[in-house]
């Protein structure tokens, strides 16, 4: 298997294939905005606790259309960027590896069950969500959340997004409640924080028309570069880009 460098950061997250390891932690909000690494990695972790430690691994986003153009190409190229091919088995919907696997899923199916296609699927231990902005509310993010519980490996919830406005559930659950501020890096209780931006990435892989454009977004609109280039949130809506979810 291939060894790829990566940030620093991003190492807490590894270290979480072992049990001895941060045992409270269920929980992983990676934070970012573009550039930052954030898919990048976490698909590079996927695969790695797929190989080396046979975690069952179901592999979201909200709508299901996204996923071919997404998430599952990013974990596809990972497959060959590790030296992997060959030995993982890839489909249009799973990646496995000796009876174990990642499994590709959109959550919404329709305005009446969002999360139906999910309650039937059994055996996974880890739940990793890219895009979490999409994720409509608290309650579904917590259906799936039950739905982890492998009594001989570590369940693990995984959270890839990049910030929005504060007003964002996601903000008030895990960042307002338990008195945590956006863009740390830090364990608190059974939660893991990870944050990155472009400046935690190889600055020779970003096309230097985007860096051009980072710099004048900082002089210019420093709230768009804070939110959009710098993974902040957004305290006032006026002006924000995302919508917020209803």
């Amino acid at each position: 298997m291939t060894n790829i460098d990566i940030s620093g950061k991003f190492k807490p997250l590894f270290a979480l294939c072992d049990p001895v390891n941060y045992p409270e932690v269920d929980t992983v909000i990676v934070t970012g905005g573009r550039y930052s690494l954030k898919s990048y990695t976490v698909s590079i972790f996927a695969l790695v606790a797929l190989f080396y430690y046979q975690w069952n691994i179901l592999y979201t986003r909200f709508t299901n259309m996204s996923i071919v153009d997404s998430i599952k190409p990013e974990l596809t190229d990972k497959i060959e960027i590790l030296g992997l091919n060959g030995v993982l088995q890839d489909t249009q919907t799973h990646i496995e590896y000796k009876g174990n696997r990642i499994a590709f899923k959109g959550i919404k199916t329709g305005s009446l069950s969002q999360t139906a296609n999910l309650k039937s699927l059994s055996g996974f231990n880890v739940f990793i969500n890219d895009e979490a902005e999409e994720l409509p509310d608290y309650k579904t993010f917590k259906k799936i959340f039950y739905s982890m519980r492998s009594s001989v490996k570590r369940n693990l919830t995984v959270l890839i997004l990049n910030p929005t406005t504060k007003e964002h559930w996601i903000y008030k659950e895990f960042f307002e409640k338990k008195d945590v501020k956006g863009g740390v890096n830090q364990v608190k209780g059974n939660v893991m924080y990870i944050h990155s931006s472009y400046l935690d990435a190889d600055q020779s892989l970003i096309p230097k028309n985007i860096l051009a454009d980072y710099n004048r977004l900082k002089i210019e609109s420093p709230k768009e570069y804070d939110n959009i280039v710098m993974g902040g949130w957004v305290t006032e809506l006026e002006g924000q880009i995302f919508p917020v979810p209803s």
